[in-house]
């Protein structure tokens, strides 16, 4: 791209985004720049800001993907084939970037009393043997929820183990386990063998904000849950 093109496409831009609308979200462009460099050329690229009326939860490793698309359209229209290298170069958020997200109060505190579980029970065969497991999920200090990578929300949370019962159908014999390196072990055994049984509940308490695309598009990005057994 060089200066002529991009003065051609800061035009356009001006026009259309003024605002940009980004499902339910408006991004403008300020009167602020940032110097960038593109195949050895130097640009001032002026920052976007993002509004949000309706106030939904988005994230910038999600909707830096929604507003490269629209800057693809808007460089078509200016007559202009830039490259997704340099589209991603030219769209920088004023005081939001890689990992930053942001979701509503209303929704973040659901989603916490959603943690913060009464006991739950599961069931897991491994050969002969039936494991119940009784515990709850507990925001504490090892909670977190962060972006890992580009594709992945990650999220780790406690489950608090209240006990164990093991019944052994091949011998007819049954036990309570009650040495806690024992159960956590189990914990993270049968995790290992069906992940989904651990979090499956978790994923239910995220649905408020999967569901906009702004924060996470299930097409490409996901939720891994991690859980540590205490």
């Amino acid at each position: 791209m060089d200066e002529s093109s991009f003065k051609i496409l800061k035009r356009v831009m001006k026009s259309l985004v003024n605002p940009l609308n980004v499902e339910g979200l408006e991004i403008y462009m300020t009167n602020h720049t940032k110097k960038i460099v593109i195949d050895d050329n130097y640009y001032d690229v002026p920052l976007l800001r993002i509004s949000n009326p309706k106030n939904i939860p988005f994230s910038y490793n999600a909707l830096i993907e929604l507003v490269i698309n629209e800057f693809k359209y808007i460089s078509k229209l200016s007559g202009l084939d830039l490259t997704m290298y340099e589209l991603s170069k030219l769209i920088i958020f004023d005081d939001f970037t890689t990992g930053d997200y942001y979701i509503p109060d209303e929704i973040d505190n659901k989603i916490l009393d959603c943690l913060n579980t009464n006991d739950k029970q599961i069931k897991h065969r491994m050969g002969d043997v039936i494991y119940t497991i009784t515990g709850r999920y507990v925001v504490d200090g090892d909670f977190e929820m962060f972006w890992d990578s580009s594709e992945s929300f990650a999220v780790n949370i406690a489950f608090k183990i209240k006990s164990v019962f093991e019944d052994n159908l091949g011998n007819n014999t049954h036990r309570i386990i009650k040495d806690r390196d024992e159960m956590i072990e189990l914990v993270y055994t049968v995790s290992s063998d069906d992940s989904y049984l651990f979090e499956a509940p978790i994923y239910d308490c995220f649905s408020d904000i999967t569901e906009y695309v702004t924060f996470l598009d299930s097409e490409w990005q996901y939720c891994d849950i991690h859980i540590i057994a205490i």
